[in-house]
């Protein structure tokens, strides 16, 4: 009985992964929300100016925007846990990728994704560093109305919210910010996505 719940749980878990992963975070889903998006080749010190200017938000230091972060996979699950030992750090769900059939390797192959929240934006920073390591990963800062409908989706059967960023895009004041670290297309082996919508806070128009 405990393995059939711990089974249905894995796989429950998994599911909600791949529905996040499939539509890659949503940033090159079109938007009527969108007011800019654009991606380019950057360094590790740009990320750095980047994420200062986030951390440095009104919105997001006045707690009127959530923020999040989604690492896309190629973590130990250690990771995750060194995030949660983080004080204003949140894993919200993190699960390794391996398809079932190979799912006992997850002890041994760096294949964990996962959603944390960041109560403390000083803490932003050097989790999302931590979280794009060979790897990639995504900011997103969404209004409170909109975090609630993402937890529903997450809480719930998966069913009724759709996709986690299709919810994320619908919110018109959303900002998203990737980083592909593991790039073999850039010439400096790392590419960003930002993306924000129409009511985006001006300081988090980057």
């Amino acid at each position: 009985m405990v393995e059939s719940c711990r089974s249905r749980a894995f796989t429950y878990k998994k599911i909600i992964m791949e529905r996040i992963l499939s539509n890659d975070f949503g940033i090159f889903k079109d938007s009527m929300n969108t007011l800019d998006e654009y991606s380019k080749e950057v360094s590790y010190e740009e990320i750095g100016v980047r994420l200062n200017k986030i951390s440095s938000s009104s919105s997001l230091i006045k707690g009127e925007k959530a923020c999040y972060i989604f690492g896309m996979g190629s973590h130990p699950k250690q990771t995750y846990k060194i995030l949660q030992d983080k004080k204003g750090v949140e894993v919200i769900l993190y699960e390794s990728l391996l398809p079932s059939y190979i799912s006992p390797l997850k002890f041994i192959i760096a294949s964990y994704a996962g959603l944390v929240k960041v109560s403390d934006i000083e803490q932003l920073t050097s989790a999302f560093f931590l979280l794009i390591r060979s790897s990639m990963a995504s900011i997103f800062c969404i209004d409170i109305e909109h975090e609630k409908k993402m937890l529903q989706f997450i809480g719930g059967d998966g069913q009724e919210n759709g996709n986690i960023l299709f919810s994320i895009k619908n919110d018109r004041g959303y900002f998203s910010y990737t980083v592909d670290a593991d790039n073999s297309e850039s010439s400096t082996g790392i590419y960003e996505i930002i993306s924000y919508g129409i009511d985006a806070s001006l300081s988090l128009q980057i």
